[in-house]
């Protein structure tokens, strides 16, 4: 038994749609905002991996102008 399942399952058979319905809407709502939560840290994480993205690029350029650099130099 899942625990969707002990939230909406009643032992004495005498089910009241209007609170089930009740419940439900609650779940769902819930998992909506848990969905909310996790998206949002996706965005922000992907945001961060964007900005380390365009910080290792920049520090490729400017290694590659050192090593460029030092070789003219040792010639």
């Amino acid at each position: 038994m899942n625990k969707y399942e002990k939230i909406f399952g009643k032992e004495d058979g005498n089910i009241d749609p209007k609170y089930e319905l009740k419940k439900a809407n609650y779940v769902i709502a819930n998992l909506i905002d848990q969905r909310n939560v996790v998206l949002n840290e996706l965005a922000m994480v992907q945001a961060e991996c964007m900005m380390l993205n365009d910080e290792l690029a920049e520090y490729k350029e400017e290694n590659e102008k050192e090593t460029e650099e030092e070789e003219t130099n040792e010639e």
